[in-house]
């Protein structure tokens, strides 16, 4: 596609081709550490953003599958749901999705042809809104356009300038676990990120947040007390009857027994309990009549993939998770010591900006063999043989690398000759490339 601002499908495109050229060939803007840009496409279109009822969901850990929980109980409730969140493991359309599927490669792909023409003509040609902030635009153009009764948005990066910052009045802004990532661009300290996640506060804001340590939840609670938000967290010590297994969870908490978890890891519990708080905010709050079934129901049925999910591949078991943070790291050692006790192949790929020694560091006590490899994503990627020197410098020597990722895995997969499992685990740019390798 040589000009995409004079581009003009054909009725028999192929719309999923016309979507990445269009994301491949997208202007790259200049560094804009503001919302103006945003603010100024969505006021040219009557800012629709405020004709949206939002659940805004800032955090290091924990925003997707929080969104995913409350999505799910939300829809079981009979409401229709709009969730925009990212990145996307099966496909790129999955980043916008209602409760009637994901938005087709031809709205998505025209919504963004329409936005291009409109800034050529209207705004500063140098000065181009990112595709981050176009696909937010796209997201709620759809919801607007379908009437979702409830749009959720997760934060892509910190919050504060972040593209999905620009509601002035929600329903609740959630705010998730929040642990030291994106060091150097939001912070370097857990204070500072937390005032990044705090920073999609507004004036009046009903805001929950995750009991996460005193000096972050600190930052939060004074923002909140600044712009008059109210601000509550959950009491996980009511978390009772806790059975996890590798397959699922179950549990207690206040009035609600034997809620079952098809999401597997004790962080979804925590990550559940907090949609259940949503709920209830939104009951107690809002006038919303979400009944205790729907959140049974809403709790069992969500999943996301890529998120400790087992698949069989070539008759072998295989388990992926996108732990690409030290706190994701923790809570995945933690589940394999727990529910893997023989020795298994590991791939592992880190991007270059995350806190890859200390990720390493704590894969190292693992009983594994290590397949690293690269992310496949270029300016990020981590090479692999950084990594391999990374993991020997902590005495492992086990350990092989791989450029390419399907590569690994076909590896992984050969040399495990079927005794125990083959994880794979990192970026999840990384597992999406490799699910979708693996599902085809």
């Amino acid at each position: 596609m040589e000009d995409i601002f004079n581009f003009v499908p054909k009725e028999d495109s192929n719309w999923e081709d016309i979507y990445f050229n269009i994301k491949e060939n997208w202007p790259r803007p200049g560094m804009d550490l503001s919302l103006d840009r945003i603010k100024s496409y969505l006021e040219f279109l009557g800012n629709p953003q405020d004709d949206l009822k939002v659940i805004h969901i800032a955090g290091t850990n924990g925003k997707g599958s929080t969104g995913t929980f409350i999505k799910s109980i939300l829809e079981e409730g009979n409401l229709n749901i709009g969730f925009f969140s990212s990145p996307s493991i099966i496909s790129d359309t999955e980043s916008i999705k209602t409760s009637s599927g994901y938005i087709s490669y031809r709205e998505y792909s025209e919504r963004l042809l329409n936005i291009l023409r409109n800034w050529k003509d209207k705004f500063d040609e140098d000065n181009f809104l990112s595709f981050f902030e176009a696909s937010t635009i796209v997201a709620i153009e759809h919801f607007k356009s379908i009437n979702v009764d409830i749009a959720l948005f997760e934060v892509g990066l910190g919050g504060l300038l972040d593209s999905t910052n620009v509601f002035k009045r929600k329903l609740i802004d959630v705010i998730t676990h929040i642990g030291l990532d994106h060091l150097g661009v939001l912070g370097n300290s857990i204070e500072e990120i937390a005032a990044q996640k705090a920073g999609v506060i507004q004036e009046g804001d009903r805001v929950l947040a995750y009991p996460i340590p005193k000096e972050a939840l600190k930052v939060i609670e004074e923002k909140s007390s600044k712009l008059n938000a109210k601000m509550t967290t959950p009491d996980f010590s009511n978390i009772k009857n806790v059975n996890i297994n590798k397959n699922g969870s179950s549990y207690s908490y206040e009035n609600f027994d034997n809620l079952s978890l098809s999401m597997v890891g004790e962080n979804q519990i925590y990550n559940s309990t907090m949609a259940i708080e949503v709920i209830e905010i939104l009951n107690e709050e809002f006038g919303y009549s979400i009944k205790g079934e729907s959140i049974k129901r809403g709790l069992s049925k969500a999943f996301i993939p890529g998120r400790l999910e087992w698949i069989k591949y070539k008759g072998i078991d295989v388990l992926m998770d996108g732990a690409h943070n030290e706190d994701g790291i923790d809570g995945f050692v933690s589940f394999i010591e727990e529910n893997i006790s023989e020795r298994f192949n590991l791939v592992v790929g880190i991007l270059k900006d995350k806190e890859y020694k200390k990720i390493y560091s704590k894969l190292a006590k693992l009983n594994c063999d290590f397949y690293l490899t690269e992310v496949p994503f270029e300016g990020r990627k981590l090479p692999v043989h950084d990594a391999v020197e990374t993991l020997k410098g902590f005495g492992v020597s086990n350990v092989y690398g791989f450029e390419d990722p399907e590569e690994a895995v076909e590896m992984a997969i050969k040399k495990s000759n079927g005794n125990g499992p083959v994880v794979i685990t990192g970026s999840l740019y990384l597992i999406a490339k490799i699910r979708n390798f693996l599902t085809n």
